[in-house]
């Protein structure tokens, strides 16, 4: 038996690659059976992080956050002195924000920090009512008035801006306004470790060419911590949230960045929470915009229904079976015809 032994291993040099080959493969499969089961075995499930938000987002049921917002290109901010840099009031790119949420109703006002606080007009305000989405803009004149835009149902406008999606993750995930269902997010096989905290992510599964993952915090009631968003593979963005260090656990400042083909022309962002209130009373009026006269209206809907389609090129009908029976009678008579005059022809 020895002797079969040492011929197979000195005589078949591929034997023994073999051997190695499936050793790899297997350990390989051992590694990522592990890694997978390793939610599993913490005991975590989808059903635990969505019911986690469903019971958050029962419990608040209105909300007021005052946001100061800065965004900025990595070059310019690296190009200024570092007293310009603490001083975020001569910001140009610094405003104040100001977003309320009743329900699935939603208002967001900003403004210049030299305006001031965003009052009932400010430079920038969008709200839904549940019916309608309006948006005012001041900034943005038409023949010197501002303008109000309105489309019937949601999503709310400016609804998806990054200085509002922390607050949607955090108190209004599975709502109209957040859009983030069950049936498209499954549990990332790794943990991830952001701030010495292992976290657990949910991946978008449902959109093959844009993926976006949430990391959430287990301990702390699977809170966002972190979310990104990719086309392709490629990341587009990453947004970082903070928490106060107290119950309830709410997000007071974070920050995001884009990830551009050149890292030092990608926007990036930090906004910081100067107030909030949870369930505040806040009047059903205030998602509701009225506008002084002469602002320009604008129906989105209708504007939609007006402008051109492209249609892809149409093809020639194609001849019915009663079509057919008349070209066929047609040609025949054409080849009677020619077979009579040539006859005559050659007979004269």
């Amino acid at each position: 038996m020895d002797i079969v032994r040492s011929c197979c291993w000195n005589v078949f040099p591929m034997f023994r690659a073999a051997i190695f080959a499936a050793i790899i493969v297997c350990g390989f499969f051992c590694l990522e059976t592990f890694r997978i089961g390793c939610a599993a075995a913490a005991g975590i499930t989808t059903d635990d992080v969505f019911r986690a938000w469903s019971e958050r987002q029962e419990k608040v049921h209105s909300l007021r956050f005052s946001i100061r917002h800065e965004s900025q290109l990595p070059s310019s901010a690296g190009s200024k002195p570092a007293a310009d840099e603490e001083s975020s009031s001569d910001s140009p790119s610094a405003v104040l924000v100001e977003v309320q949420i009743l329900g699935n109703r939603f208002d967001f006002r900003q403004n210049p920090v030299a305006d001031g606080p965003p009052g009932l007009l400010p430079q920038l305000r969008s709200s839904f009512d549940g019916i309608q989405s309006q948006q005012y803009n001041a900034a943005r004149a038409i023949g010197g008035a501002p303008s109000l835009a309105v489309r019937k149902g949601g999503p709310a406008f400016d609804v998806d801006r990054m200085v509002v999606r922390p607050i949607l993750l955090v108190y209004r995930p599975l709502s109209p306004l957040g859009r983030i269902h069950k049936e498209e997010y499954a549990l990332v096989a790794e943990p991830q470790i952001i701030e010495n905290v292992s976290c657990v992510g949910l991946e978008e599964t449902a959109k093959k060419m844009r993926k976006q993952t949430i990391w959430v915090d287990p301990v702390r009631d699977y809170v966002p911590v972190r979310y990104e968003s990719k086309v392709e593979g490629r990341e587009i963005v990453t947004l970082d949230i903070h928490y106060r260090d107290q119950l309830p656990w709410a997000p007071d400042k974070w920050s995001y960045r884009f990830h551009g083909n050149d890292a030092s022309t990608s926007p990036q962002g930090h906004d910081v929470v100067t107030n909030f209130e949870i369930n505040a009373e806040i009047p059903i009026e205030t998602f509701t915009i009225s506008v002084p006269e002469g602002t320009y209206a604008r129906d989105i809907d209708r504007e939609l229904q007006m402008a051109p389609r492209q249609h892809p090129a149409r093809k020639a009908p194609a001849p019915s079976s009663s079509n057919w029976l008349w070209i066929n009678v047609g040609v025949l008579l054409v080849l009677i015809a020619a077979f009579v005059y040539y006859r005559r022809v050659h007979q004269s």
